[in-house]
This record gives C-alpha cells, structure tokens and sequence, in this order.
C-alpha cells in the first residue's frame, strides 16, 4: 500500500498537484487517512467523494467538453473538503525508517520470490 501511495504522491506532485486527498474508504476515512499522512509524510485532505474514481473520470471528461477550463478547477467547483489530517512526527519517522530498511533489504531476498 506504501509503495502505490508514494508512487501516486510523486506523479501527482510531478502533475502540479499541491496536496493529496482521500475519499471515505469502507467506513474508517479517519484511520485510514492518519495511516496515509504518516506513512506519506504529508498532510491528507478527506474529501466527500465516495465514488472518487468515477466522480473524477466525470470532472476529467467535462473538462474534455469545456465545462471547466481545468481539472484543477473542476475540482474545486464540486469538491467538499471535510477535514485535513496532518502526519504525526514520530510515526510517520518511524514509517520512514521502516520503509528504508525494506528498500535496503529487498535486493537480497527479491531472488527468493520469482514473480
């Protein structure tokens, strides 16, 4: 799950994306977004958009048809931020070890597990 976020992050800041934000997930949006902006080290905005996806492939495609000039303002036109949740410092540091001795470890043990 780290990996896809991080990978997710750093397009979306590639992008021009300023920030990164969730939508509710199987009733825990809190846990959920804590976890996130701990292990991402970045402040998560929670957004009212249970069907995410599918309400961003429709402000993409009326961006395509000239509703909005750009993503960026299609979202801000339809999309409700309920709360933001900031990373807390001593967790998302340990994530950051963690994550840094896996990546150190991979290598080694990546032979044992043929894709």
């Amino acid at each position: 799950m780290r990996r896809t976020a991080e990978w997710l992050a750093d397009h979306f800041k590639a992008l021009g994306f300023p920030k990164v934000e969730v939508s509710p997930t199987a009733g825990h949006p809190i846990v959920y977004a804590e976890y996130l902006a701990d292990v991402l080290g970045v402040p998560l905005e929670i957004v009212e958009t249970p069907e995410a996806a599918a309400v961003g492939a429709a402000l993409l495609a009326g961006t395509g048809a000239g509703a909005w000039l750009s993503a960026a303002e299609a979202a801000a036109a339809t999309v409700r931020i309920l709360g933001v949740r900031e990373p807390v410092p001593e967790r998302a540091e340990r994530y950051s070890e963690m994550h840094a001795a896996f990546r150190a470890l991979y290598p080694a043990v990546k032979p044992h597990f043929p894709a």
